[in-house]
């Protein structure tokens, strides 16, 4: 099964917070067969409710204007290179926890339930990110940003090398800042044709083409 370019679930965030968090639990729950080969574990279902915590509170301190961004969560990118070579084997990919959209922005949340940040997270997060600005058709000319929400740290805003690290009750100004209003909303449409972009190398990225031999 091809797992790449889909989620458990998308919508704006409006209709995320009136469909409340036990009701989204259970429509990922049941679409998450859609993203993973493995069955559900207790600790994805427990990362979930840390997940809507933190985004919930944030938006119910931002403007209700943010509440028409439109939300991704576990959508799946490639683990390979699509330019990639070797003999073909099946891609599960790699899930990003939740994505935010606008028309012309697009930022990635990594949330993690720690009280730091540690080498493994980051990592993590700068690859989602590569792998959106070096591959993905779909985001080609939008604002890419990336964040890891430490959903047990004290507060924190720490800002990276094209990452910021902040506690869950700093999530609502690491949005603001990433989605400057007036937002230029992205309709319905827009989510489905982003997800369903091919994913090629752009041409910046693409490896050098070794020249050929001649005896």
């Amino acid at each position: 099964m091809n797992y790449i370019g889909k989620c458990c679930y998308h919508s704006t965030v409006d209709k995320l917070l009136a469909l409340g968090e036990a009701e989204w639990e259970r429509t990922m729950a049941s679409r998450f067969k859609r993203v993973s080969p493995f069955p559900l574990r207790p600790e994805q279902s427990w990362a979930w409710r840390n997940c809507y915590a933190a985004l919930a509170s944030a938006f119910h301190e931002l403007p209700a204007e943010y509440g028409k961004l439109q939300i991704i969560f576990e959508y799946v990118l490639p683990q390979r290179r699509p330019d990639d070579t070797a003999p073909p084997v099946d891609d599960t990919g790699i899930r990003a926890d939740a994505v935010l959209l606008s028309k012309d922005t697009v930022l990635i949340l990594e949330f993690k339930d720690r009280d730091a940040l540690y080498p493994g997270c980051e990592r993590q997060a700068r690859k989602y990110a590569r792998r959106l600005r070096r591959w993905h058709t779909g985001s080609a000319g939008m604002r890419r940003k990336t964040a890891i929400v430490l959903t047990q740290s004290p507060p924190l805003r720490e800002k990276r090398y094209r990452l910021t690290a902040c506690s869950p009750d700093e999530l609502a100004s690491v949005i603001g800042d990433t989605f400057p209003l007036p937002l230029k909303r992205m309709p319905a449409v827009g989510v489905w044709d982003w997800m369903a972009a091919p994913w090629t190398v752009a041409e910046k990225y693409k490896r050098p083409k070794k020249e050929e031999v001649t005896v």
